[in-house]
């Protein structure tokens, strides 16, 4: 497998800064297609692009944080992983050839990311604020708002159902995808993603780096 580099584009913006530095893709190989990676690169833009400037900044800063295309398994890595010859904290690693397919799965990974950002500024050890601590007391009402949504049971996918986790992660992928069903199937969850962690308002006036962590029982 070649080299993990940035991802480069000509996208603008905040979302163009953290392709650059927080989105690692395999290197291309002269000679060779590489199809799916340009159709990896444009679909992670479009998903990803719903998730407003103060967001992707932050994630951008972040010395933790990565999001990985290679091929193999998608999944979130909350401590420290090899990637190439670096050792990378938070990690979401996406297989190109599945999120391409269906890209919920990727999705998953990257809330997972999100969730850790958010209960601990993807630090070690990991907590999440869909399991009740936000890292900053300024989002200290987004687990209790997720668990009254979730105890309503609208979701339509069972698994969802299991968990705040769950829940949480289905929402995202579903609010990323198709936020219109989203709004129709589950109206709490949409608006509890609407108002707070895709609303650049929300994240400019609750920054994470400020106040203690605080911890919901």
């Amino acid at each position: 497998m070649s080299e993990l580099t940035g991802s480069s584009s000509h996208a603008a913006g905040p979302w163009a800064g953290l392709q650059r530095h927080k989105v690692l893709l395999p290197e291309p190989v002269p000679g060779q297609d590489t199809p799916s990676l340009w159709s990896m690169r444009r679909g992670l833009e479009r998903n990803l692009s719903h998730l407003p400037a103060s967001a992707l900044r932050e994630l951008e800063r972040m010395r933790e944080g990565y999001i990985v295309v290679r091929p193999g398994e998608t999944a979130y890595c909350p401590g420290e992983c090899l990637v190439g010859n670096r050792t990378l904290q938070a990690v979401a690693f996406l297989d190109p050839a599945t999120f391409e397919e269906s890209p919920e799965a990727g999705l998953g990974a990257i809330s997972a990311l999100l969730d850790h950002l958010l209960g601990s500024l993807c630090r070690l050890p990991e907590r999440r604020i869909s399991e009740g601590t936000a890292a900053s007391a300024a989002w200290g009402d987004f687990y209790p708002r997720l668990l009254a949504a979730h105890r309503l049971g609208y979701a339509d996918d069972p698994e969802a159902r299991s968990s705040p986790t769950a829940y949480f992660q289905w929402a995202f992928r579903r609010y990323c995808t198709d936020a219109s069903t989203l709004q129709a199937v589950d109206p709490h969850a949409y608006r509890l993603l609407h108002s707070t962690l895709f609303s650049d308002a929300f994240w400019r006036g609750h920054p994470l780096r400020k106040g203690q962590a605080c911890q919901r029982s």
